[in-house]
C-alpha cells in the first residue's frame, strides 16, 4: 500500500505540472535523453543553469540533480555516487572513457573527486546494464565529459573567471578557464581553488574534521588535421590535502590525481563508417588516510596507489536500417594499500590491506538501434575478460592464513546485455521496456580485502578470492513525453540478483581493529532484488518563469526478508526559476522522507523526514566586452537541523548558508 502512494504523490506532482502545458503540437515525440546534464560555462545563459556558475559547485552537486544518482556522504567533501541504490563496484564511474580506479580501501576518493565542474561538458548517464559501453555493470554508469576547447578560424581568446564566499564554512571558491583557438589549434586551460573549514550544522554546532582544501588544473587540445581528422590530447592535476571527515576515525592527508590522454579522431570515413576514435590513457592516483589528528589508542598511516593504464576504440556505423555503436578497450590496473600501525611501547606492525593486485581486462560492446516504423529497437551486448593477480607474496602469505583455496590469480568472464524497445503512444507520448542481463566482477576490495574497517557498522572486512560475479536481472518500463515547453520523464525498475556480494559475520574470527565488533567476509547471496522509480519533469510556465521536478524511490530486501541496505525514500526536489533579460532568480524545495526500517547489521540508523529551502539570484552586467555576473544566495534558509537516510554517522549537514560572488566572462 506505501509503494502505490508513493507512485501516486508522484504521478500528482508530475501532471500538475502537465496542466499548464501549451496547446498540443503536431508529430510524433522524437527519443528523449533526460539522463544527461549539461555543465554550462562561460556566458551561457541557457535554462535552469543561468542563475548561478556552477562552476563554483562541486560535481557531486551536479550530479544530485538527476533523478537517477544519490549521494554516500562521509564529510564535507567527495561523496560517493549511487545509481538507483547501488554504488562500488556496481557501477561504472569514468571520466572521458577513461577507467579509474580509487587509491582508498575507506572509499574517500570517488573518481569524481579528481575533475571538476569548469573542465567538465556534460554528465552522461545510463542506468542498469545500459551503462555496459562504460565497462561490466549491474548498476550502470556516470562518464563525465570533459569540455573541449572550441575550434575558430580567427585567432582569439574566451575566458572567465571569479570567485564566491560561503559563510557556513568560511569557505571560497576559485575558477577559471582560458580558450585559445586559432586556425587548426585549439587549448582549453581550466583551475579551481577551494578552501573551506569546519562548517557548523542547523543546531550551531561545528561538525569538527569537516574541512578540505584542494586545487584542480585541467589542459584539454585538439589540433585539426583536416575536416574529417583531428588530434585530442587531456591532462588534469588534481591536488587535495587537509581533508576532514567526521563520520570516520581517519582524515585525509592528501589525495593525488594524475590523469592523461592522447586521441585520434576521424570521422565521415566512408558512406557507412560515420566515425573512429583511438585514445590511449592513463593515470595515477595516491591517497594517503591520517589520524595524526584524531585522539586514538594507536596511531596508524594508510597509504594506497592506483595506476591504471588503457587504449579505447569507439567507433558508429550505419548499416542499412541499424545504427551501430561499438567499443572496444584494453586496461590494466595496479593497486596497493598499506596500513602500519605504531603502538606506544614496541614496534611498528605491518600488513597489506590490498596486497598489490593487478587486474588486467579487454571488453567489447555492441549497441544496434532498430527503427521499426514509428518504434526503435535497441539491442546491446558487451563481453569482457579479467585476469586477476597477487603480485606480492607478503599478500599471498596474509591470504593463505584465511585457508582459501588460491594459487595467486584467476581468470573470469563477465556477460551484459540489453533489449528496450520504444513505442510511441498517441501524438506525444513514448513508452519504454527494457530486459537485461547484468554482471559485474568483484571488487579488489571484496576479492582481496584484509581487514578493512567500516566504521559505519563497526566490523572489519576480509575479502575472499573465489568470490563469484554479481549477476542480476533487470526489467524497466517507462514512459516519456514531449509537448510543447512540457517534458516528462519516468521510469519504475526492478532488479532480481543472483551472487549478490555482501559482508557476513564470521564469529572464526577476530578483529584487527581496537573496538570493532566482529570480521565479516564477503559472499555470494541469492534472492536478492530491488525496485524503484525515478522521475522528472519540466515545463515553462511563461516566457519568464520555468518549473523543474524531480522524485525518486527505492525499496530492496535480502534473502531471509531483511531490508536492502542503502535504499532511499521517497525524495523530491522542486526548482521554480525566473530569468528576465539580465536578471535571474531561483527557489527550490528539497523533501526526502523519514525511513524507520534498515539493515541494523549494516550499521543503518532510522532518519527524520525533512524539509530544505534554497534561493538563489544572479545579475548579469555588460561592461564593454566583459560581462560581469554578480551572485548572491541562501543554502538551508530555515536553518534546518537534518541529515540524509544516506549519510554515515549520523553527521548533520550544514546550517543556513550565506553565498555571495563575482565572476568575469570575455
Amino acid at each position: 500500500m506505501r509503494r502505490l502512494y508513493i507512485i501516486f504523490i508522484t504521478l500528482i506532482n508530475a501532471f500538475g505540472a502537465m496542466a499548464q502545458a501549451p496547446a498540443p503540437e503536431q508529430g510524433y515525440l522524437e527519443t528523449l535523453q533526460l539522463e544527461e546534464i549539461r555543465i554550462y560555462v562561460g556566458k551561457d545563459t541557457t535554462g535552469e543553469h543561468a542563475i548561478h556558475d556552477q562552476q563554483f559547485t562541486a560535481v557531486e552537486q551536479v550530479m544530485e540533480r538527476n533523478s537517477a544518482i544519490n549521494l554516500v556522504r562521509r564529510g564535507n567533501f567527495a561523496m560517493e555516487p549511487m545509481i538507483n541504490g547501488m554504488s562500488g563496484g556496481q557501477i561504472n564511474l569514468t571520466i572521458d572513457g577513461m577507467k579509474l580506479f580509487s587509491a582508498c580501501t575507506d572509499r574517500m576518493d570517488p573518481v569524481s573527486a579528481y575533475v571538476e565542474t569548469v573542465n567538465m561538458d556534460k554528465l552522461e548517464v545510463a542506468t542498469g546494464a545500459d551503462g555496459g559501453r562504460h565497462g561490466a555493470t549491474v548498476g550502470g554508469s556516470i562518464n563525465l565529459r570533459l569540455k573541449q576547447p572550441e575550434m575558430r578560424m580567427n585567432k582569439s581568446l574566451k575566458g572567465s573567471a571569479g570567485v564566491n564566499y560561503q559563510s557556513i564554512s568560511q569557505g571560497y571558491n576559485a575558477f577559471y578557464n582560458l580558450d585559445y583557438s586559432h586556425n587548426n589549434l585549439g587549448l582549453r586551460y581550466s583551475g579551481v581553488y577551494r578552501n573551506h573549514g569546519i562548517y557548523k550544522d542547523g543546531h550551531g554546532r561545528e561538525v569538527m574534521f569537516s574541512q578540505y582544501e584542494k586545487m584542480n588544473h585541467a589542459l584539454n587540445g585538439q589540433y585539426q588535421l583536416s575536416d574529417d581528422r583531428k588530434l585530442i590530447f587531456s591532462f588534469i592535476w588534481d591536488d587535495a590535502w587537509d581533508i576532514g571527515y567526521p563520520a570516520l576515525p581517519m582524515d585525509v592527508a592528501f589525495a593525488r590525481a594524475r590523469i592523461y590522454k592522447a586521441g585520434y579522431v576521424w570521422s565521415r570515413l566512408s558512406e557507412h563508417w560515420k566515425s573512429l576514435e583511438i585514445t590511449a590513457y592513463g593515470n595515477n592516483i595516491t591517497h594517503e588516510m591520517d589520524d595524526s589528528q584524531r585522539d586514538v589508542v594507536i596511531r596508524m598511516d594508510m597509504p594506497g596507489w592506483s595506476n591504471t593504464y588503457g587504449l579505447n576504440m569507439d567507433t558508429d556505423w550505419k548499416l542499412g536500417s541499424h545504427f551501430i555503436t561499438a567499443r572496444a578497450e584494453f586496461f590494466r590496473n595496479d593497486v596497493r594499500a598499506e596500513m602500519t600501525m605504531y603502538p606506544a611501547e614496541g614496534v611498528s606492525m605491518f600488513m597489506l590491506t590490498w596486497p598489490d593486485a593487478v587486474r588486467t581486462a579487454g571488453g567489447i560492446f555492441f549497441q544496434d538501434r532498430i527503427p521499426i516504423g514509428q518504434s526503435v529497437w535497441s539491442n546491446s551486448l558487451r563481453m569482457d575478460v579479467a585476469h586477476n593477480e597477487i603480485k606480492s607474496q607478503t599478500g599471498m602469505a596474509q591470504l593463505e592464513v584465511l585457508d582459501y583455496e588460491y594459487d595467486g590469480a584467476d581468470t573470469r568472464q563477465a556477460l551484459n546485455f540489453s533489449s528496450t524497445l520504444m513505442v510511441p503512444v498517441g501524438q506525444y507520448w513514448q513508452a519504454e521496456f527494457t530486459g537485461a542481463f547484468a554482471e559485474r566482477f568483484p571488487t579488489v576490495t571484496e576479492q582481496f580485502g584484509f581487514f578493512l574497517f567500516n566504521s559505519q557498522d563497526g566490523f572489519d572486512y576480509v575479502g575472499d578470492p573465489t568470490l563469484a560475479n554479481e549477476k542480476a536481472w533487470q526489467f524497466t518500463s517507462g514512459v516519456y513525453l514531449e509537448k510543447g515547453a512540457f517534458r516528462i520523464n519516468m521510469k519504475a525498475f526492478g532488479y532480481y540478483f543472483k551472487d549478490y556480494i555482501l559482508g557476513r559475520i564470521d564469529e572464526d574470527l577476530d578483529a584487527m581493529t581496537l573496538g570493532a565488533r566482529g570480521v565479516k567476509v564477503y559472499e555470494n547471496q541469492d534472492n536478492v532484488w530491488m525496485a524503484g522509480l525515478n522521475s522528472d519533469w519540466s515545463v515553462a510556465v511563461t516566457d519568464h518563469i520555468s518549473y523543474h521536478g524531480v522524485a525518486e524511490y527505492t525499496v530492496g530486501e535480502l534473502e531471509g526478508g531483511a531490508k536492502l541496505p542503502m535504499t532511499v525514500p521517497l525524495a523530491m526536489t522542486h526548482t521554480l526559476n525566473y530569468k528576465n533579460r539580465n536578471f535571474g532568480a531561483e527557489v527550490d524545495y528539497e523533501f526526502v522522507g523519514g525511513r524507520n526500517k534498515v539493515n541494523k547489521i549494516s550499521g543503518e540508523t532510522p532518519s527524520d523526514a525533512y524539509h530544505i529551502f534554497n534561493a538563489k539570484a544572479a545579475y548579469q552586467q555588460p561592461v564593454g566586452k566583459y560581462t560581469i555576473k554578480w551572485q548572491a544566495g541562501v543554502d538551508n534558509i530555515f536553518d534546518v537541523a537534518y541529515r540524509h537516510p544516506l549519510d554515515w554517522g549520523g553527521i548533520l549537514r550544514p546550517g543556513r548558508s550565506i553565498n555571495v560572488g563575482v565572476s568575469c566572462h570575455f
